[in-house]
């Protein structure tokens, strides 16, 4: 009987043809759902009894899922289109991501990932960051009192920028 930890269900199919890159036939007989957690799951995925590694096709996750993929050389980070919540990460292993299983309960604390915002925080940006963005009269009256505070008075804020905008659009297909 295989082997079905992975799947959250699962049932029995007429065989379906898989042909390998090496020339060698396989053949899928079941299919289900596959769940890594709450938001990060796959359906008809199908099962495969002699393959050792499971395999997702990334453009089907990104279809299903709606979500965005952020490869780096150590994970993969997964998070969905309109909220940005971070709703999976896998980790890069031998040169390949391989999905960490994780009870269907968990849950990620969102984590964003903005590539459009320029990221590149200088010494006289640092502390408007790290304190959450104050106004630049309220960083002022902070570098009088700590010396290590400093001001830029000619700093652009883009997260401040958007933040006080009455509305944002945004296209749907």
């Amino acid at each position: 009987m295989p082997q079905f930890e992975r799947f959250y269900y699962y049932t029995k199919i007429k065989p379906v043809l898989i042909s390998l890159p090496n020339g060698h036939i396989v053949y899928a007989t079941y299919y289900g759902l596959v769940r890594f957690s709450d938001k990060f799951y796959l359906s008809d995925v199908l099962y495969v009894l002699h393959f050792q590694l499971n395999l997702i096709s990334i453009s089907k996750l990104t279809h299903q899922l709606k979500c965005t993929l952020t490869f780096t050389s150590t994970h993969c980070i997964i998070q969905e289109n309109v909220t940005q919540e971070r709703i999976g990460t896998v980790k890069a292993t031998v040169g390949l991501y391989l999905v960490t299983t994780l009870p269907a309960s968990s849950r990620f604390k969102p984590h964003c990932f903005a590539p459009f915002i320029n990221c590149n925080i200088t010494d006289k940006t640092l502390w408007h960051y790290r304190l959450g963005h104050p106004s630049l009269e309220r960083l002022h009256v902070l570098s009088k009192q700590y010396y290590f505070i400093t001001v830029d008075t000619h700093h652009v804020c883009d997260t401040c920028s958007r933040a006080k905008t009455e509305k944002t659009s945004f296209h749907f297909k």
